[in-house]
């Protein structure tokens, strides 16, 4: 018998991946904002010796001001390309 509280929690998971197959990633506990994701493009681009391309979906939080003013500041270092949605047939 495993003793619990009850109480629900969150783990969340932003990943990025390129095209040879190396993954980065971040757990989050609970939800994802502007702050957490910056923190995640910060990390992604920390070292980087040629700009990141990173395609996103169209999350709210990856449309914010916020992160908006942030992918400016890296001067082309990092570039966000928003996936159009594909509605089935």
């Amino acid at each position: 018998m495993v003793k619990t509280t009850g109480a629900r929690f969150s783990v969340g998971m932003i990943s990025a991946i390129n095209q040879k197959g190396y993954l980065r990633f971040m757990a989050i506990n609970g939800r994802l904002n502007a702050d957490i994701f910056i923190d995640f493009l910060k990390r992604l681009i920390y070292n980087a010796d040629r700009p990141i391309f990173l395609i996103v979906d169209n999350h709210p939080v990856h449309k914010s001001g916020k992160v908006q003013k942030y992918v400016q500041s890296t001067e082309g270092r990092l570039r966000l390309f928003f996936c159009r949605r594909i509605h089935p047939s």
